[in-house]
């Protein structure tokens, strides 16, 4: 009886003891990961801020500005003009047979000496091409004598012809159109001008369509050609002025210099919290998967638990506003004091998961977090 109350009382402790340390966990972790542990150098200044003081460049730096080069790739895109189509020789040779059919049909109508004036001008309107003519067009049409028809027939087939050869865009119907008047030719009466005009302008229409695919792929190669742009500072070179709003691009150069933090808002201790909390499930997992004595045997969670927040706080210190001091951080004695203690399991895991904590404390570093990681599995695999 009194060992089976000693068990429940011994597998009670054990789970709350592995609570405990998963709690002070993600509570240090979230601390540590939102949080400096000491007063920074940094400025918490965003955009549209007023800069509180001259802000000059500690050293001399040329970086490639992300902003600048977006702004350059943008410009190279508005750059590149719309890509039409070929214009289309099956649509053009349509547009002609149609014409020639419409003038074919004002023949017959012009040749109905038994219709009324009024007739003529209806059916002459009832072409859908022609049914805006205006009335002095529709007159001139049927008074035209049979040699003037003539020379009007021939000539606006000729417009016609050259104006969809040459190619009308989807969009730009209206100037091709305009464009017609100078088309047509100059030996021509004006009476005789002004029907062609009317004519040959509604027998076009367009056959050059939009590409959409060809104008994307012409954008992205303009956008590809732009070279990154360059931005210099000097030593003691002010950045932003006392009294001057901070811009994107100010922010740009701060944060490249070591020189901007962000503003800690809730949402992100949230985030980082939610992250913390998933390092732990996972490490307990993997833990209970391959090396389940560590979870359950106190001194060894006290250990880790001890090592980890150890390191945990000591990145927080070696790696913000440090330019050469985040790639000495120990990683592989981490990983070394974990295997060579708990097993080479957990120091696998540990690197992963201090790697990934890493790289979130230096500014969300995928370069730092892969230096990090690596250095500390290779260090487990080498004991």
């Amino acid at each position: 009886m009194g060992t089976s109350s000693g068990d429940k009382w011994a597998k009670r402790w054990a789970w709350g003891r592995l609570v405990l340390a998963a709690l002070a966990l993600v509570a240090l972790s979230t601390f540590l990961l939102s949080f400096p542990l000491f007063p920074s150098g940094r400025l918490v200044l965003e955009e549209g801020d007023v800069a509180p003081r001259d802000i000059p460049a500690p050293r001399p730096i040329t970086y490639e500005s992300a902003i600048r080069t977006a702004e350059q790739q943008r410009l190279a895109e508005e750059a590149v003009a719309p890509v039409y189509t070929a214009p289309d020789a099956s649509l053009a040779r349509e547009q002609l047979r149609r014409a020639r059919q419409v003038l074919e049909y004002l023949v017959s109508v012009r040749a109905d000496s038994f219709a009324t004036q009024a007739q003529r001008r209806a059916w002459v309107l009832a072409v859908p091409e022609l049914n805006d003519l205006q009335f002095t067009v529709v007159e001139g049409l049927l008074a035209l004598s049979e040699e003037s028809w003539s020379r009007v027939q021939l000539e606006t087939l000729n417009v016609v012809d050259q104006t969809m050869r040459q190619g009308v865009r989807e969009g730009f119907v209206a100037e091709a159109r305009q464009e017609v008047r100078s088309l047509v030719g100059l030996d021509l009466l004006e009476e005789e001008a002004a029907v062609t005009t009317a004519l040959a302008q509604r027998m076009i229409v367009s056959n050059s369509f939009y590409d959409e695919a060809a104008t994307q792929a012409a954008r992205a190669r303009a956008r590809e050609e732009v070279s990154p742009v360059l931005v210099s500072f000097e030593a003691g070179e002010v950045i932003v002025r006392e009294g001057q709003r901070v811009r994107a691009l100010d922010l740009e150069a701060l944060r490249v210099l070591g020189l901007q933090q962000s503003r800690t808002r809730w949402t992100d201790v949230v985030g980082r919290g939610a992250l913390a909390v998933t390092g732990v499930i996972l490490l307990g997992l993997f833990l209970a998967r391959f090396q389940t004595d560590v979870l359950w045997e106190g001194r060894k969670l006290l250990l880790l638990t001890l090592l980890l927040a150890l390191f945990l706080s000591l990145a927080r210190v070696m790696v913000p506003d440090r330019t050469v001091l985040r790639y000495l951080f120990p990683a592989p004695a981490l990983a070394m004091l974990v295997t060579a203690t708990l097993g080479p399991h957990v120091g696998v895991m540990v690197s992963v998961l201090m790697g990934g904590a890493v790289g979130l404390i230096g500014d969300n570093s995928l370069e730092l977090a892969t230096y990090v990681a690596v250095g500390g599995l290779v260090a487990t695999m080498a004991l």
